[in-house]
């Protein structure tokens, strides 16, 4: 974790470093941070405008579990950091676990990954059950005992937010019962899932950029009614469907149409 300021009167720049040796020298590459309240906007991360209803909705929750998935670097940790900025409102207390702590947050509790110190998810997890959180940010949902610690904090009165590395929305659904969940539970503490992907924008003025591309299923009645009655994947999605969830490849082929991404980053970012 590196500051940078490169004059007294600049802000400071948060980075990331990263080195390895090679063979000719040190390889170093370096994340930028931008951490402004514009950069941690929900309204700027490319949500659509169902989308966006159905986040602000579970948003206005106590309780439950909300779920962001997709591969590193597919700006998960980011689309947290913006929930949680919307969320860090005076007299809320909250808190998160973080293997790193990526983007400091003023007036929320962090709390770093450190097994050599004793501090593994689990210990960390139970020691902030009994801080009375409002909200708990848990970095990654990673084995049996983060999941089932998540779900027991969303039934118990905490609005709980992670990650977890599925190819989309949907098979989040099989990863959780893979981790020792059971569909009763997942259907009673999920709010809703999000999957992502960043694709590269058209570079239509010399300016590069990503833009994230989401699919957001929500656990309304008919969809949990249908996870709980161990209906397929297949089967859940349609009544997904029915209720006006598209997937990002629907979304990102509306981007195409708008000129906003190309063809080829679909190709290239999207699975089908």
């Amino acid at each position: 974790r590196l500051q940078i300021s490169l004059n007294p009167s600049s802000p400071i720049i948060d980075c990331r470093v990263s080195t390895i040796p090679t063979l000719f020298g040190e390889k170093v590459v370096i994340r930028l941070l931008n951490t402004s309240a514009h950069e941690l906007n929900i309204d700027h991360i490319g949500f659509t405008d169902l989308q966006g209803q159905i986040v602000y909705r579970a948003l206005n929750q106590t309780h439950g579990l909300i779920l962001v998935c997709g591969p590193t670097g597919s700006g998960k940790t980011r689309t947290l950091y913006s929930f949680l900025n919307h969320l860090n409102q005076e007299g809320r207390n909250l808190y998160t676990v973080e293997d790193p702590i990526e983007i400091c947050l003023k007036g929320v509790n962090q709390v770093a990954y450190h097994p050599k110190a004793g501090l593994d998810f689990g210990v960390i997890i139970r020691a902030l059950l009994r801080q009375d959180p409002d909200v708990m940010m848990i970095g990654e949902i990673r084995d049996r005992e983060t999941a089932a610690l998540a779900i027991t904090a969303a039934q118990t009165g905490h609005l709980v937010l992670s990650t977890i590395h599925t190819r989309n929305a949907l098979s989040c659904i099989d990863r959780l019962e893979n981790l020792g969940v059971d569909r009763y539970a997942i259907t009673n503490t999920l709010l809703f899932i999000s999957s992502q992907r960043l694709v590269k924008r058209i570079d239509l003025n010399s300016i590069g950029g990503r833009i994230a591309i989401h699919e957001v299923l929500e656990f309304t009645n008919d969809l949990c009614a249908g996870i709980q009655h161990n209906l397929p994947l297949s089967e859940i999605k349609k009544v997904a469907q029915l209720e006006g969830f598209t997937s990002m490849y629907e979304n990102a082929k509306d981007l195409v149409q708008k000129g906003i991404i190309n063809d080829s980053s679909i190709i290239q970012e999207i699975f089908i």
